[in-house]
């Protein structure tokens, strides 16, 4: 995720975060109050798995996948699956 290594290198110069909500389109929300859940069938415009909304957009959040976080939980990535170690060969 790019805004994940984006904060983590810029930790410094960043002091707020906003997400466009996914389903009120122009509209932004604070991280405090993101959710974000991820399903295989969501297609972003970046091709990823997630969707982002308001705490106040958890019922619609649910009928697009069950495992729902906030940002703090996001950040750990616990909805990615593991990378394998990189092998030489």
């Amino acid at each position: 995720d790019c805004i994940l290594e984006y904060v983590s290198s810029n930790k410094d110069r960043v002091s707020k975060i906003f997400f466009s909500d996914f389903f009120e389109p122009g509209k932004f929300i604070s991280s405090e109050d993101a959710l974000f859940v991820k399903s295989p069938e969501i297609r972003g415009p970046m091709g990823q798995e997630v969707l982002v909304s308001s705490r106040s957009r958890r019922s619609d959040l649910e009928k697009h996948g069950s495992h729902l976080v906030d940002w703090l939980e996001y950040q750990k990535r616990p909805h990615q699956e593991p990378v394998p170690p990189k092998t030489n060969k």
